[in-house]
C-alpha cells in the first residue's frame, strides 16, 4: 500500500512539473516506397526542395524546384559518401548521403534529400553512386 502511494505522489509531482512518462516501445522500420505501374512512389515532406549539382566541378548545389505534393514518384536513389552530398539528416540517420532522383512539380529534374522522404528508400532502384 505504501509503495503505491509513493508511486501516486511521484506521478502527480511529475505531471505538475510538466514531465510526461511514456513507456518505451519497440522501434519500427518505416514501410518502403512502392512500385505502381512503371513508377516508384514514396510519401514525402510537402514543399521539399529538389536540387541539382552544377558548376565546372559539380559541387554547387542549386534549388531547381519543390515537391508540393506529399505522395510523389521517384526514379531511383544514389548514395555518395562525400561531405558535399551530406543531406543534413544528422548522425545516426539511416542514409545521410542518399539522394532520390525525381521531377519537381515545376517540371525540373533533380534530387530530393532522403531525409525528406518518410518511407524507407532501399526498395528504389540503385542508380550510379555519386550520380548527383
Amino acid at each position: 500500500m505504501r509503495v503505491s502511494k509513493i508511486k501516486s505522489v511521484l506521478a502527480v509531482l511529475a505531471l505538475g512539473a510538466g514531465i510526461a512518462v511514456i513507456p518505451a516501445t519497440t522501434a519500427q522500420a518505416a514501410p518502403g516506397c512502392w512500385k505502381s505501374g512503371t513508377k516508384w512512389w514514396c510519401n514525402n515532406v510537402g514543399g521539399a526542395g529538389v536540387y541539382r549539382w552544377e558548376g565546372v566541378d559539380g559541387t554547387t548545389k542549386r534549388l531547381v524546384g519543390r515537391m508540393n505534393t506529399t505522395t510523389s514518384w521517384f526514379n531511383g536513389r544514389s548514395d555518395c559518401n562525400h561531405p558535399i552530398y551530406n543531406n543534413g539528416s544528422g548522425a545516426g540517420a539511416p542514409h545521410p548521403y542518399r539522394w532520390i532522383y525525381t521531377q519537381a512539380d515545376n517540371g525540373e529534374w533533380g534530387w530530393m534529400s532522403d531525409k525528406d522522404i518518410y518511407n524507407e528508400t532501399n526498395p528504389l532502384p540503385a542508380l550510379q553512386p555519386c550520380a548527383m
